[in-house]
């Protein structure tokens, strides 16, 4: 890997890849969530459910089940405004993909969305906001819908009390392992690094704005780009960068980075991740 630059675990390719290793993926689970599970079944990435024809499909990130749950982790670098909303939605469409025709409520499993995320979704300071439903404003055991939604600030992962937690929190900070399952997941990290084909395929935006920055720039993409994003006008430039602009926000990069990378504006960009969210 010398002179080149290591794609993190906070590149959505690569944490799909990672997260594809069964027993990686399990103990993962079971440090966030902080409780024990037995097995996994298969785990399934960019993982595409469409309830029926008509309704929103979405492409979940990390989706796996196992014989009592069903697992959505969900790796969100931007906060885009609208994640209780996706998560609502994608608890939902996990439910439908679990419980079978004619099927009683009862084989509805404990069903969990997690997000991944380096802001803080509520503001509130803490390290994971974790969500289910209350009766009259308390949680309560005599009502369970085996429902949970967990949003994790990774960069707080300086005020987790789980030593664990915390470890892995701080792996998807900075990239610095701490613990046995962080070096594990670094090792993972290092070793999918070392795919010559995967890394042309997926170059990284340093790459492209020293390879296409004069020919991004030449276009004059600011003017008449959201009007272009609202129409639905297709121009082969306009086009070319849009769909550039949609590959690194897929693999993770911040919306000023995309900006600089395709000469988008801020703004425009940010309505592309607003667009893709609400396709997954």
């Amino acid at each position: 890997m010398k002179n080149k630059k290591m794609i993190p675990i906070t590149n959505a390719v690569m944490f799909a890849m990672v997260m594809q290793d069964k027993e990686l993926c399990r103990q993962v689970l079971e440090t966030l969530l902080q409780i024990e599970i037995d097995h996994l079944e298969d785990v399934k990435t960019e993982e595409v459910l469409k309830p029926a024809l008509e309704t929103k499909g979405v492409r979940l990130d990390v989706f796996v089940k196992n014989s009592t749950a069903v697992f959505d982790v969900e790796l969100q670098m931007t906060n885009t405004g609208n994640l209780p909303l996706r998560a609502r939605y994608y608890q939902a469409v996990c439910d439908y993909d679990v419980l079978k025709t004619g099927a009683p409520y009862q084989d509805l499993k404990q069903s969990y969305v997690i997000f991944l995320c380096p802001f803080d979704l509520i503001g509130d300071g803490e390290v994971c906001y974790v969500v289910e439903s209350a009766v009259n404003g308390k949680v309560s055991e005599k009502y369970n819908d085996k429902c949970k939604k967990l949003f994790f600030n990774f960069t707080k992962f300086a005020s987790c009390d789980n030593i664990h937690t915390s470890a892995l929190l701080k792996f998807f900070a900075s990239g610095q392992p701490s613990d046995d399952l962080t070096k594990r997941l670094s090792e993972k990290v290092v070793e999918n690094n070392g795919h010559e084909k995967w890394r042309r395929e997926n170059m990284t935006l340093e790459m492209y704005v020293e390879d296409r920055m004069f020919e991004a720039k030449q276009a004059a993409f600011e003017e008449g780009i959201e009007q272009g994003i609202q129409s639905g006008i297709e121009r082969g430039s306009f086009q070319k960068a849009y769909e550039t602009a949609c590959n690194f926000l897929n693999m993770g990069f911040s919306l000023e980075q995309v900006s600089k990378g395709t000469g988008f504006s801020i703004e425009a960009v940010q309505e592309i991740a607003d667009e893709l969210n609400a396709d997954k």
